[in-house]
């Protein structure tokens, strides 16, 4: 059994085949797959509830689901798995590379985002940039921050899960692998 305490209390119990079952609170209102380690080192560290609004063109808030954040650390690197329930509008993005792992496809997707202040002047390298795929700028930072987020991304049942890593440089088979280990519980 994990305790894990936020805003309120939430008590998570690992079953026989690591299938998150938790009470509380803040219970997302449905049960994940979940694993001790994921390899490479990477051991369970955290866990959260969290809600997450749906906003609009104009950012206005439209909705809300339950998301679940599971932390794994190596001592020094973090890496996150983030599952929640798939949403009409979630999109398929085009994957870099897929794996098929049994009867779920894994999918790679390596993202540069570019973190900018709100009054931020977009140069003309940036609106270059912004035309190619996986690459972001996303204002409201204090100052400019860069970084490479790597994810494997698969959907099970009716819950998508999204393992990401950043700034770690890890290759497309090290994260396919990371994902399967998570899958094998």
């Amino acid at each position: 059994m994990i305790n894990i305490a936020n805003d309120k209390t939430l008590t998570l119990k690992l079953s026989e085949k690591n299938t998150v079952k938790a009470t509380g609170d803040n219970y997302a209102g449905y049960d994940i797959d979940s694993a001790e380690n994921i390899g490479n080192g990477y051991e369970f560290c955290s866990m959260k509830v969290g809600t997450v609004d749906k906003e609009d063109d104009e950012n206005n808030t439209v909705g809300s689901f339950k998301d679940i954040s599971i932390e794994y650390s190596n001592g020094t690197y973090t890496i996150d798995a983030d599952i929640s329930q798939i949403q009409p509008e979630d999109e398929d993005t085009s994957a870099m590379e897929t794996k098929q792992s049994g009867d779920i496809t894994l999918s790679y997707f390596t993202d540069h985002y570019k973190f900018v202040p709100a009054d931020y002047e977009l140069t003309d390298e940036d609106k270059q940039n912004e035309t190619q795929d996986h690459y972001y700028i996303s204002y409201g930072t204090n100052e400019i921050e860069e970084h490479d987020y790597q994810y494997v991304s698969w959907k099970k049942g009716d819950l998508n899960y999204l393992l990401s890593a950043k700034d770690l440089s890890l290759s497309s088979d090290e994260m396919f692998e990371m994902a399967e280990k998570y899958l094998e519980g």
